[in-house]
């Protein structure tokens, strides 16, 4: 997967640097919330999820009209045919 030692070096320091950085970061905001505050956070998190949520569906239906097309053009070919086939099934579960 890695090329050389130094880039498995690099990922495990990287990896380590970041852990240290989250485990001593400051917390002391965090004391001073109110109800207030978390209302606040959770209707963002609301919002942002109904936009992903549509997001992902108009992805999914799009890959379902992709793969619709990628059958019609297969013809006699049996193996496109089937990544087609395969693809609508995941798409179509995804939407």
């Amino acid at each position: 997967m890695f090329r050389s030692k130094n880039s498995k070096t690099l990922i495990l320091f990287t990896l380590t640097f970041l852990i240290l950085l989250i485990l001593n970061a400051n917390t002391s905001h965090a004391r001073s919330m109110t109800a207030d505050d978390l209302t606040t956070i959770v209707d963002d998190i609301k919002y942002w999820y109904q936009y992903g949520s549509i997001f992902c569906l108009i992805m999914a239906l799009g890959a379902f009209v992709y793969n619709i097309i990628r059958l019609g053009s297969a013809s006699t070919n049996t193996q496109k045919r089937e990544l087609a086939i395969r693809g609508m099934m995941i798409s179509g579960t995804v939407a």
